[in-house]
């Protein structure tokens, strides 16, 4: 029970001490972008097919796979990038599109 005392005093103090240094603004988490949404919403807007997410190869063993997934836009280069879950491997071909997208002067 000490231990889960001193845990708390711990993880109290560190909040006030983000609070103190920077107010409420100091508390707040920084925004998490879901690429594939961004890209989702893009592609949506202007009228496109929705994104193609295909996973192109699973490699490793067990509980240390890594996914490579690729993404397709109609009209655009595919973005291949890979993760060691389905999800992460589809966040960071959206990421590398959306940068394909910028790059070629497009606004996102």
């Amino acid at each position: 029970r000490l231990a889960e005392h001193r845990a708390a005093a711990n993880m109290i103090e560190r909040v006030v001490t983000r609070y103190r240094s920077g107010g409420a603004a100091g508390l707040q988490q920084p925004d998490i972008i879901n690429y594939k949404i961004e890209l989702h919403s893009w592609a949506h807007s202007r009228q496109l097919p929705l994104p193609q997410y295909k996973v192109e190869n699973v490699s490793g063993l067990g509980h240390s796979l890594l996914f490579t997934v690729s993404v397709a836009v109609d009209g655009l280069q595919k973005a291949v990038a890979s993760g060691y879950n389905k999800r992460s491997a589809q966040q960071a071909a959206a990421s590398i599109m959306l940068e394909q997208i910028k790059a070629t002067g497009n606004t996102i």
